[in-house]
């Protein structure tokens, strides 16, 4: 029985295929084993069976024999059991198969008028049988739900890891601005520093000039030309100022007849003509300056610019005042 059993379960042989699931075929065969050897009068084969729709499925059959007692006298039915496609989840099909001279009892609880066994002739799955199988369900869900749960945590902690290293990039790139503010920030401390320290030298030093000494020392002492077109612009300015002076003092003069008219008109023509140059010559200062001025500017604005896109590699830098462009000398024309 059993190395036709293993045959069967197997297929080797070319034998008939079976409808039993590969995870079952060889708990079948172990309780057909079993069945057996608890009742020997029994035996195993493989037939076509046909379902009540006319469906021919290949099965396997038990028939044979069990004992029963009854009123002390013991009687060997003759049985069928048809393994069906489902065992052993669901219970075999059993027939009584009685010979000639034996009869079925009619309106049986348990066996209808064509044999076939119900209720109380049906077969149970073992309990072990459901016990294991609800076990290996039971796992395979949990780790279902274990796998997909492990998924979407991975994935929630991926996308986090992306995020605090996109925020890590900009948080280096603040910081890394920040230092270049603050270093920008030193140096201009370092430079206003000086400039107070040389405003303050040189209060120190024209302090008391002219303050209270005004009659013996001249007002142009107190003011300092930077360069030589600051001072020829503020000569030129003084002159202007000192023309109109005198035109106002003519203009007096003549009110009070001190001053004849052809005097006054003379006067007043060659001062004309001197305050007009003064003032085209302080012009032209004044667009020279205007025009230094603004290179100076235009210069510092690109060292700033240079320094700015140098200082993320962290030279050493130092900032100084610009050196004046251009011809700085005096303007000088002559007029006829």
């Amino acid at each position: 029985v059993l190395d036709y059993l293993n045959r069967l379960i197997s297929g080797e042989n070319n034998a008939p295929s079976l409808p039993y699931g590969s995870d079952v075929k060889w708990m079948v065969r172990d309780h057909l084993l079993a069945l057996v050897q608890k009742y020997p009068s029994l035996t195993v084969k493989d037939k076509d069976y046909v379902h009540n729709d006319g469906t021919i499925v290949h099965l396997l059959l038990v028939d044979g024999t069990v004992p029963i007692y009854y009123m002390e006298s013991k009687y060997n039915i003759p049985v069928e059991f048809w393994l069906v496609e489902g065992y052993p989840n669901c219970p075999p099909t059993c027939f009584v198969t009685p010979v000639p001279g034996m009869v079925i009892k009619p309106h049986h609880p348990h066996v209808n008028g064509s044999g076939q066994a119900s209720n109380g002739g049906e077969a149970r799955v073992p309990t072990d049988v459901f016990r294991q199988r609800a076990i290996e369900a039971i796992k395979r869900r949990l780790q279902a739900v274990l796998s997909d749960n492990r998924k979407r945590e991975d994935d929630q902690l991926l996308e986090t890891q992306m995020v605090l290293l996109g925020r890590s990039g900009e948080l280096e790139a603040s910081l890394q601005q920040v230092n270049q503010e603050r270093e920008l920030l030193e140096r201009r401390v370092a430079e206003l520093s000086a400039a107070n320290s040389s405003l303050d030298r040189w209060l120190l030093e024209n302090e008391g000039k002219c303050v209270a000494q005004t009659c013996e020392s001249e007002m142009t002492d107190i003011f300092e030309a930077d360069d030589v077109l600051a001072r020829q612009a503020l000569e030129c300015a003084a002159k202007d100022a000192a023309i109109e002076d005198t035109l106002y003092g003519l203009d007096r003069a003549l009110q009070r007849n001190k001053i004849s008219i052809e005097a006054y008109f003379k006067q007043v023509r060659l001062l004309a003509r001197e305050q007009f140059f003064k003032r085209a010559l302080g012009n032209l200062v004044s667009d020279r300056r205007t025009a230094q001025l603004r290179e100076q500017e235009a210069r510092a604005s690109s060292e700033r610019a240079a320094a700015r896109a140098a200082s993320s590699q962290f030279p050493a830098v130092s900032y100084g005042a610009a050196p004046p462009t251009g011809d700085a000398s005096a303007i000088e024309y002559t007029w006829t």
